[in-house]
């Protein structure tokens, strides 16, 4: 399945990359910290689900694996606007001016830009 996500970002065109800098040393003190094991519910479930809460350590935890870190205290993350592929299919065709862009994870510098 990860294949198939990567393959098809991959198809549709990066239309903006913004690079985010993320302050890791102060996530990492906050996983440190006995304030990360407050439980946080999802938003939005769908009735009769379960809800399936985390701590803030996990989240945070899992948000740092995706930081590219540039010292012990600093990192970055990379965010890329993209038009989903029925949209920059109708953009090409003359059928839309515009279309909405979603966010996708990239590395800066390996996907096209217009």
């Amino acid at each position: 399945m990860q294949e198939w996500i990567a393959e098809f970002n991959n198809r549709r065109q990066t239309v903006h990359s913004v690079r985010c800098p993320i302050d890791v040393g102060r996530l990492d003190a906050y996983v440190s910290s006995p304030a990360s094991l407050e439980l946080f519910k999802p938003r939005n479930v769908p009735r009769g689900q379960p809800a399936n809460p985390k701590t803030g350590r996990a989240l945070v935890t899992a948000f740092l694996a995706s930081v590219t870190r540039t010292s012990a205290t600093d990192g970055h993350i990379d965010i890329c606007y993209r038009f989903s592929e029925l949209g920059d299919q109708m953009v090409a065709a003359g059928f839309l001016v515009q279309s909405r862009v979603w966010t996708a994870g990239c590395a800066i510098g390996t996907q096209s830009a217009k």
